[in-house]
């Protein structure tokens, strides 16, 4: 488009769009595209459900007629033939990614897992399913946060010789995989206010854009790690946690276990019986008071706060 049709760019913000493409279709070269009207131009935009047509219109029909550096006419119909063919690809391509998408929904709900990680800041459902499809669901693949953070590439890398030490980024990782959570770090810093404010601190350290939305990513794996392993909706079974005190079995709240006693956690800003809200974490803790040792077993956005075992 640059070489011939560079209008095009200042009239269209993106050509992969619908309104877009149906323009570029009427109309691929300079002079057709400056004879198209008004109305031709918004009934383009109202297929597409844009806002603000008759403004948006008369912006687009401005700048497909300003003058522009041209090509001889051969060229002009060689171009303008390329892309009448690829907008016709592109629209064959969307139509079957919205179709691959509808399968996509329809499928992943049934997973067992599906509702804890919808439940996750940035997450939707064909992200969803790109992070449980490399992920794998085998409750056994990773021993622990840090096995699967490394994993998916986010947790960074320690190199050290004599006496000196670096802390890099892993550029060997799953591409795929990576891709999907650095997408769900971005969606979350809107969706996460604590998303947010995890990023801004990392900023403020002096971590540019990449390194403080990968470190964040790194965070959020660690999140749904411990989401996955605790949670009962996923049907996975939660392990007894020993107790450092005395060694012995803490029974987990929330499993089959009989019902004891909530209690009130101090910092917890919980009462008695009360579910405390936290952040976006959702791994699991152990505080232990002088003669209590408790286990904070995450819902999908609390904790339940319950006496399990005096010591």
């Amino acid at each position: 488009m640059r070489e011939y049709f560079p209008a095009a760019l200042v009239a269209f913000e993106d050509l992969d769009v619908g309104d877009s493409l149906e323009l570029l279709a009427e109309a691929p070269d300079p002079a057709a595209a400056a004879k198209l009207s008004g109305s031709q131009i918004s009934a383009a935009l109202k297929r597409a459900r844009r806002r603000d047509i008759p403004t948006k219109a008369a912006a687009i029909q401005a700048a497909l007629r300003t003058e522009q550096l041209g090509q001889p006419d051969v060229l002009t119909a060689a171009y303008a033939a390329t892309v009448r063919a690829l907008v016709a690809l592109l629209g064959t391509l969307n139509k079957h990614v919205k179709a691959l998408q509808g399968q996509v929904e329809d499928h992943f709900g049934r997973h067992p897992a599906a509702e804890i990680i919808l439940s996750q800041p940035g997450l939707g459902v064909v992200l969803g399913a790109r992070v449980l499809a490399e992920f794998g669901d085998d409750h056994d693949r990773y021993a622990s946060a840090k096995a699967r953070r490394n994993y998916a590439g986010t947790s960074p890398i320690t190199r050290a010789s004599g006496k000196k030490r670096a802390v890099m980024a892993r550029f060997v990782h799953n591409d795929r995989l990576v891709d999907a959570l650095i997408t769900q770090a971005f969606s979350a810093l809107k969706a996460s206010p604590g998303a947010r404010a995890y990023y801004d601190r990392q900023r403020a350290c002096g971590a540019n854009h990449s390194a403080a939305l990968r470190q964040l990513a790194n965070r959020l794996v660690g999140i749904l790690h411990g989401c996955l392993k605790t949670d009962p909706a996923s049907g996975v079974p939660l392990e007894p946690v020993p107790c450092r005190r005395c060694q012995g079995p803490v029974t987990v709240a929330g499993t089959s276990a009989p019902r004891l006693t909530p209690i009130a956690v101090a910092g917890s800003g919980a009462a008695v019986g009360e579910t405390a809200a936290t952040p976006d974490r959702a791994v699991r803790y152990r505080i232990r008071t002088v003669r209590t040792c408790v286990v904070i077993t995450p819902a999908v956005r609390t904790w339940n706060i319950r006496e399990t075992q005096s010591c």
